[in-house]
């Protein structure tokens, strides 16, 4: 299981919704090779793109932002006030 920061998360993102590669590694030497190690990126001629999982993980990050989860504090669950699921 991989675990990635909000820098990953957001280096993977913003490079789905670009469309771009990676190409100026300065100061990012250390994420990129984690982003590599871990199958996200391949580096290419001196740039660096998305791998078919990279991209199927910001697609699912992408989704967080357009489907927020149904959040319930601690106190609201003590209180009883558990949200109403929804069926169809």
């Amino acid at each position: 299981m991989h675990i990635l920061s909000i820098k990953d998360i957001q280096l993977i993102v913003h490079l789905v919704e670009t469309g771009e590669v990676l190409s100026d590694i300065k100061d990012r030497e250390k994420q990129v090779d984690s982003l590599v190690r871990m199958g996200y990126l391949r580096p290419l001629r001196g740039v660096f793109a998305l791998t078919e999982l990279g991209e199927k993980t910001a697609n699912s990050l992408q989704m967080r932002h357009f489907v927020p989860a149904m959040m319930v504090t601690g106190a609201a669950l003590e209180a009883g006030q558990a949200p109403a699921l929804e069926t169809a």
